[in-house]
């Protein structure tokens, strides 16, 4: 017998009027849902990603696009942490597509995704940026609830990004565990001990100085981070032991790297609100 499946597919784009960033299209069906809260004072137009099942397992398919227009700036953020669950017919597969057009600037800053014992799930996000356009993108992935004592000893882990700049590939990364997740982690080659990790892209100005400024800050503190400039894009990986300590870092680096985003404001933070409940 075939189990019911959720499929949901979603795709917003984003247009300029005068001065603000406000909605071009929408479109949603199935389990992904996409709400627009009424921007408060001082804040940047924010877009709000609901998956309605409340979770992914084996064969469901999560599906996202955005589109920036010229001149826009947006936050793209989730409405809790994705759960992906035990899996008995196969994987679970989360796509995103982000489009980015000249002089916009994108915040891709979902919460992070929880994989639980026996998941197997692809996740792969595909960007496209135009010449002058500003990115800080990010995926937060952790491996069992540690608050409940949970272990990943079984599943499937598989997460891809491709970064296209002017049509031209500049980064490329895959990441992929089988089996003994927890065992996998604690090697001192892949994760030491660690059972979250965090993957950010920034493409902005200052990314010299921003990646010296994090490496300094990663040196004295208990988190296992690294920032490194390949050509024209900004990595960050962050490690660390709780879904908790990762959220916390990931905060600080967000916002120190969307205060760049816009050198006329460096004052203006773009951590999502949702960030905050």
């Amino acid at each position: 017998m075939r189990l019911e499946r959720s499929i949901g597919n979603a795709s917003i784009s984003f247009k300029r009027r005068g001065e603000d960033t406000v909605l071009q299209d929408l479109f949603q069906e199935g389990c992904a849902k996409i709400k627009m809260p009424r921007p408060e004072p001082g804040r940047r137009t924010e877009a709000v990603i609901i998956n309605t099942a409340g979770g992914l397992t084996g064969g469901d398919v999560f599906a996202i696009s955005a589109k920036w227009g010229p001149k826009t700036t947006a936050i793209l953020t989730t409405q809790a942490a994705e759960r992906y669950y035990t899996s008995c017919t196969g994987a679970s597969k989360i796509i995103t597509r982000l489009q980015i057009e000249e002089v916009a600037t994108a915040l891709w800053l979902p919460q992070e995704a929880i994989m639980f014992d026996g998941a197997i799930y692809e996740r792969a996000t595909h960007i496209d940026m135009a010449a002058g356009a500003c990115l800080l993108a990010l995926e937060m992935s952790v491996f069992g609830r540690t608050a409940m004592g949970e272990t990943v000893t079984s599943g499937t882990s598989s997460e891809r990004w491709q970064l296209r700049l002017d049509g031209r590939l500049v980064f490329a990364d895959a990441f992929a565990l089988d089996g003994d997740i927890h065992t996998a982690m604690g090697r001192p080659a892949i994760a030491n001990g660690a059972h979250a990790m965090a993957t950010l892209l920034y493409v902005g100005p200052d990314m010299a100085a921003l990646c010296d400024t994090l490496n300094q800050s990663f040196s004295s503190s208990a988190i296992d981070g690294q920032a490194s400039q390949l050509e024209a894009v900004l990595v960050v990986r962050i490690l660390a032991q709780s879904a908790q300590n990762l959220r916390t870092c990931v905060n600080e680096v967000v916002d120190l790297l969307s205060r760049s985003l816009h050198s006329g404001n460096p004052l203006t933070s773009y951590v999502p609100r949702l960030w905050s409940f």
